[in-house]
């Protein structure tokens, strides 16, 4: 006949056995998943520095084309102002000494029109 203290003992230890072997495999599975997700972790950390570094290069680089086009831009409008200074200069000196032939009302009534013209083509020049 069999010993039932002997069996229950020996099912206590198969069963303690099992319990660690779970235990054990659980926490292999943990470290494995802690593995992944740090793994994951860091491709997405990897894949945020390359997008912050491309959108910081594409950042500079439309500065970069925004400013030669600002430096360009000033370039043709002053040469567009000197050529219009060049071109209204003349005609300025021949109203000038049409201003002075003038009656002396209408004289005063022109002179701060042409003044003003005079300032503006000089500031455009």
């Amino acid at each position: 006949m069999p010993d039932v203290r002997k069996t229950l003992t020996d099912a206590g230890y198969i069963a303690i056995g099992l319990g660690v072997m779970g235990f054990q495999q659980a926490q292999e599975r943990r470290r494995e998943l802690q593995g992944r997700l740090e793994s994951a972790t860091s491709h997405l950390g990897d894949a945020a520095q390359s997008a912050t570094t491309q959108i910081s290069e594409a950042a500079q680089s439309a500065t970069n084309q925004l400013s030669e086009a600002a430096r360009d831009g000033k370039r043709r409008f002053e040469g567009l102002a000197g050529d219009i200074g060049q071109r209204v200069e003349p005609i300025l000196e021949r109203v000038d000494g049409t201003i002075a032939d003038l009656p002396d009302p209408l004289n005063r009534a022109v002179e701060p029109v042409y003044t003003k013209i005079r300032e503006l083509v000089g500031s455009a020049a």
